[in-house]
């Protein structure tokens, strides 16, 4: 199992992607992944079916944790430039209205 690295442990990560919103593609996948791990543990040589495999499910997870983190940095990117617009507080017609008659009156 050396020669996929560190694949091995990062493809089971995508597993329970497969299993949301499951199309045929995805079961293939899995089937794919679960028979050749079979097989590659029963002869040594046939660790070369399971690269393919485990190549893909780990750039799932991968994919998957840097959508994740994109989205994080997009939210706190966005809440602070939104922060600063919070603060303004909103200014009601009425007072302004009373703003306008107090500075006529004592003008």
């Amino acid at each position: 199992m050396v020669c996929i690295g560190n694949f091995c442990f990062i493809a089971p990560l995508a597993v329970p992607s497969l299993l949301w919103k499951r199309s045929e593609a995805k079961y293939f996948l899995f089937v794919y992944a679960a028979v050749a791990l079979y097989f590659s543990k029963k002869i040594n040589r046939l660790v070369l079916l399971l690269v393919p495999g485990s190549s893909v499910l780990a750039g799932i997870a991968i994919s998957g944790i840097y959508f994740t983190w994109t989205l994080v940095q997009v939210w706190e990117l966005v809440e602070s430039v939104l922060s600063p617009l919070k603060t303004v507080k909103k200014v009601s017609t009425k007072t302004v209205n009373a703003a306008v008659a107090k500075a006529g009156k004592s003008g």
